[in-house]
């Protein structure tokens, strides 16, 4: 999937992030997978995602999402596939994430 990343960046309680709930929630997500998507504000991106076999959050298994920009990656995150948790997103080095 390709899309563009918003044009600019917000502070909220004292945190720099996107605006908005998509791309605020995986702004913060990638932040604490270890990722700046925010030095890449509104740059055109791609959304590769596949599946995390063995990977588990509780019982609910995930997928992987990677994002790129300049043809590197900018962020890995995990997301519920089944579409039971709320928000069903993940930082990819969250303590939750089980599995291989």
């Amino acid at each position: 999937m390709n899309a563009v990343l918003p044009d600019k960046v917000v502070e909220i309680n004292g945190d720099k992030e996107f605006p908005g709930p998509d791309w605020g929630l995986k702004s913060i997500i990638c932040k604490q997978g270890g990722f700046d998507i925010l030095a890449h504000a509104g740059k055109e991106i791609t959304i590769e995602k596949s599946l995390a076999i063995g990977k588990f959050y509780q019982a609910t298994p995930l997928d992987l999402f990677t994002v790129y920009a300049d043809g590197k990656v900018i962020c890995k995150y995990y997301v519920d596939s089944a579409g039971l948790l709320t928000p069903g997103i993940f930082a990819i080095n969250d303590p939750g994430i089980t599995g291989q």
